[in-house]
C-alpha cells in the first residue's frame, strides 16, 4: 500500500493545517534520500525507522513509495503543535507497518525496539544550541539497545551561532530558523564518545543548504 497520491491530494488541500501554515514541508521529500546514504544506511527492506519530530509524516509517506517492508516509528513533542501533527498522521497513515506517538512519553520505550535508523529532518533547524545538545545525547541512548543504529540528522551550518525568526508563539521553546557551528556537533560526540561523520548537504526549497550528519556509537 503506498500513500502517494493521497498523501499528495491532503497535502495541497490543506497545507495549512498539515504544517502550521507553510506551504515548503510537502516538497521536503526532495532531500529525504541523503538520510540514507551514510555507509550502512540505505534505504532497505525491513529496515525499521524512528522519525523523532516526525511532523504529520512525509517521511513515512516517502518510505512507503521506496518499500514494503519496513517499520516506521515518528514521535512528536507532546504539546498542541505535535498533537494535532501527530493525530493526521494516524488518520492518514493507518497501517501496521507505522507506528505514531509522543517524545515525551513513547521514545524511552521505542528506542528498545530493533531501530537502525532515528531520522531527523531539520529538527535542528528549529532549535536553540543547548536544547540540541541534550536531545543528541537523549538519542543517544539508543546505542544501549541498538549499538549499530545510526543518528542522522540534517541542519544549518553557520561561522556563528545564529537565530532567526523567533516565533516564541508556535512553539514553546524556539521555532524558526537556527544556525550552529560544525565544532559544536564535533565537541558534543567528542565529550560523549560518539562517533560523528560530515556526510553530505543538499539544497532544500528557498535554497537553502542542508548539512547532513551522521552520529553513531564508537
Amino acid at each position: 500500500m503506498f500513500y502517494q497520491n493521497k498523501y499528495t491530494q491532503i497535502c495541497e488541500a490543506t497545507p495549512a493545517i498539515l504544517y502550521g501554515g507553510t506551504h515548503i514541508e510537502p516538497l521536503a521529500s526532495i532531500g529525504m534520500s541523503e538520510f540514507f546514504q551514510p555507509d550502512e544506511c540505505e534505504l532497505k527492506e525491513d529496515i525499521s525507522i524512528l522519525d523523532y519530530g516526525c511532523g504529520a509524516g512525509i517521511l513515512c509517506n516517502y518510505v512507503s513509495g521506496q518499500l514494503k517492508r519496513f517499520k516506521y516509528y515518528g514521535l512528536e513533542p507532546n504539546s498542541l503543535h505535535g498533537q494535532e501533527r501527530i493525530s493526521l498522521a494516524k488518520q492518514y497513515f493507518n497501517d501496521s507497518r507505522c507506528k505514531f506517538g509522543f517524545i515525551d512519553s513513547d521514545f524511552s520505550d521505542t528506542i528498545k525496539e530493533k531501530i537502525d535508523i532515528i531520522v531527523l529532518i531539520s529538527v535542528f533547524t528549529h532549535m536553540i544550541s543547548e536544547d540540541i545538545e541534550r536531545v543528541l545525547l537523549e538519542l543517544s541512548k539508543v546505542f544501549e539497545y541498538n549499538p549499530a543504529c545510526n543518528i542522522v540528522f540534517s541542519c544549518f551550518i553557520d561561522e556563528q551561532f545564529r537565530l532567526v525568526n523567533f516565533q516564541p508563539h508556535i512553539w514553546e521553546r524556539f521555532y524558526g530558523e537556527s544556525y550552529i557551528t560544525m565544532d559544536f556537533l564535533k565537541n558534543i560526540c567528542s565529550s560523549n564518545n560518539l562517533k560523528f561523520t560530515h556526510h553530505s548537504e543538499f539544497i532544500a526549497q528557498g535554497n537553502y543548504k542542508h548539512q547532513i550528519i551522521k552520529v553513531s556509537k564508537l
